[in-house]
């Protein structure tokens, strides 16, 4: 028999996993939402940019670079 404290315990537990696979969920979106704006970071040809705009993704390009490179060791 479940008594009524059971019962509110169990449904705060599945409203706290819920919340959680939420806030999981949004922040993978925002994170591919970032993967997918530096990829076309990534790919742009900055050779017929103006050397201040070179200059200014090359710097973004080197910052996704370096965050990159340490996300990857760190999941090693």
């Amino acid at each position: 028999m479940i008594t009524g404290v059971s019962k509110k315990a169990i449904v705060t537990k599945d409203v706290v996993r819920i919340r959680d696979e939420e806030l999981a969920y949004k922040l993978m979106l925002k994170e591919q939402k970032l993967r997918v704006h530096e990829d076309k970071i990534m790919m742009l040809n900055i050779s017929r940019m103006t050397p201040k705009n070179a200059a200014y993704y090359e710097t973004r390009k080197a910052e996704i670079k370096q965050r990159r490179s340490r996300h990857s060791s760190a999941t090693q």
